[in-house]
């Protein structure tokens, strides 16, 4: 979607838990080249043996294992393309993260009050807000707070400001679950309708249906089905956010699900350091 990349091949975009680096490739190169033993070119990993490359990103994965080590940064909603974009992430992103479950569960009080703020900011959340932040999280799920954290910083603090800031159209899709956590991925087997054709489970099948044909109307039209805008219209209104629940199908417009995101992290270049 990016200007210098878009050449007009498509009308609009469907953004399913869209992640960035905090940090430029520039910034992690040096990194790489100590990890590889050679210099960061084409012509060198050519020559590389698949052992050795993947021994290199194994490290340099572990090394920036609080985010994504590799991908587009930094990421700019100003830089987007003016196409409508359907925004969408799962509530509950990475409750499922090894990390995040280690640290949740955690008996130590203290410690487990330590850590999780102390992770929470190196991976980018703003000290100052951590505060305002747990008290929001805690009121969805106390039980989860690192795994919260992982996910509002991978994934739903990116989504977040791309539904404030690109230049297009925006809308805001969030799927959730009545009884178990909405994790990341959960939506792809009903968004692309495999549940249609499990005839073990109706119910997953006309779920998959419903959310299926909701997503087309969008891809044909330009316009989701139902959903105003995701940016607020006046001063008087909320972002407006589409809760999918995965488990019943019911739709429900909701306000300003993500807007607990905003005081907590950057959300201009200067901030992030770029």
């Amino acid at each position: 979607m990016r200007k210098d990349h878009y050449r007009g091949s498509f009308r609009r975009v469907v953004a399913m838990s869209p992640c960035y680096p905090r940090h430029s490739f520039q910034q992690r190169k040096g990194t790489l080249r100590t990890f590889f033993g050679k210099p960061i070119t084409r012509r060198s990993f050519e020559k590389a043996s698949d052992k050795r490359l993947r021994r290199t990103f194994k490290m340099f994965r572990t090394r920036y294992i609080l985010d994504m080590a590799l991908g587009p940064a930094p990421f700019d909603p100003d830089e987007l393309a003016d196409v409508p974009v359907l925004l969408a992430s799962t509530r509950d992103e990475f409750y499922h993260d090894i990390g995040g479950k280690w640290a949740d569960n955690l008996r130590d009080s203290a410690f487990k009050r330590w850590i999780i703020k102390k992770t929470s900011i190196l991976m980018g959340l703003r000290k100052e807000s951590y505060d305002l932040w747990k008290y929001a999280a805690d009121k969805i799920d106390p039980e989860h707070t690192m795994g919260r954290s992982i996910g509002d910083t991978q994934i739903r603090r990116w989504v977040a400001w791309a539904g404030d800031s690109a230049p297009g159209d925006t809308w805001m899709l969030e799927f959730t679950k009545s009884t178990k956590p909405a994790l990341h991925c959960d939506e792809l087997r009903y968004i692309f309708g495999v549940h249609t054709v499990d005839i073990r489970d109706e119910k997953k099948a006309e779920t998959s249906r419903i959310l299926n044909d909701w997503v087309q109307s969008f891809i044909k039209t330009g316009e989701p089905k139902g959903l105003p805008q995701y940016r607020a219209q006046s001063e008087d209104d909320s972002r407006t956010v589409m809760c999918f629940n995965l488990q019943t199908g019911e739709c429900t417009l909701e306000p300003g699900t993500l807007d607990y995101l905003y005081p907590a992290y950057p959300m201009d270049l200067d901030e992030m350091g770029f």
